[in-house]
């Protein structure tokens, strides 16, 4: 999932024109949900479905994340 990752990034900075620090921040965001995913059975980004965004979602609002958070998340 690396890959895609990366590919978006470089969607976000090429053809949005997004900030650095922005970039960071969804790096990161990225990231964790990516290590969610991964902890929770899925290999193939085609395997994530809408149930596991959900899921993904709950468990930051469990976390006490902010709702600006869980929304930039999402």
């Amino acid at each position: 999932m690396e890959k895609q990752v990366e590919n978006y990034l470089t969607h976000l900075r090429v053809e949005r024109g997004l900030s650095q620090n922005t970039l960071d921040s969804y790096r990161r965001d990225l990231g964790k949900f990516v290590a969610y995913i991964l902890k929770h059975g899925s290999t193939n980004p085609s395997d994530v479905d809408r149930r596991q965004i959900i899921a993904y979602m709950e468990d930051l609002h469990k976390q006490g994340r902010a709702a600006a958070t869980i929304s930039r998340n999402l």
